[in-house]
């Protein structure tokens, strides 16, 4: 499902950070990349998911460059959950989930009855239809963590980009997150620094 070929990175006028990866995530399959803090997993994953562009090789998701793909497309086939989350979101958890659907709306449409499915599915899965109507400020971080992965999932990608998905979470809502990743049917791609997870 998803490629990369010799991918190399690093900021402008300096030496590259990520240097000749290359890889294949099968479909259906979790791939973990682990690594301790600062060798590069959260870059490579921005690379992945087309915030960074590679100084060269290519990222290809079923063949296809992601950077000749657009950014609608590229949305519809990858969601990323990232580390860190802004709290400052004036957006309710439900209104946050919602924004997963924006890839399959056309410009300012609402969405229809199908939308509204998908965005309950994804509430109901991640355990958070009682906190839809509150806002996302007043959440824990592992409370956040799980809104965030309830908004990839609406997303209704092929591949999910999770980075250090268990982070602020205790351990048993590590479990269940990687309980829930375990029976997703999605190529997922994840970053851990902890090796028992």
């Amino acid at each position: 499902v998803l490629e990369a070929r010799a991918i190399c990175w690093g900021p402008k006028g300096q030496p590259d950070l990520i240097s000749d990866i290359s890889f294949t995530a099968q479909k259906g399959r979790i791939m973990g990349i682990v690594g301790p803090n600062g060798a590069g997993k959260s870059t490579l994953l921005r690379l992945l998911y087309r915030y960074y562009q590679a100084r060269s090789g290519q990222v290809l998701i079923e063949g296809q460059d992601v950077w000749t793909l657009g950014l609608r497309k590229t949305a519809k086939k990858i969601a990323a959950v990232l580390q860190e989350h802004p709290t400052d979101f004036a957006l309710t958890v439900e209104e946050i989930v919602a924004l997963g659907r924006t890839p399959h709306r056309r410009a300012f449409s609402q969405g229809g009855a199908w939308d509204a499915e998908v965005i309950d599915a994804s509430l109901r899965r991640l355990d958070l239809r009682g906190y839809a109507k509150r806002s996302f400020g007043t959440l824990s971080g592992g409370e956040r963590q799980r809104v965030m992965v309830a908004r990839a999932l609406a997303q209704e990608p092929q591949i999910l980009i999770l980075d250090e998905p268990t982070n602020h979470l205790d351990i048993r809502h590590q479990l269940e997150v990687l309980t829930l990743l375990r029976e997703l049917d999605l190529t997922i791609i994840t970053s851990l620094h902890d090796l028992n997870l």
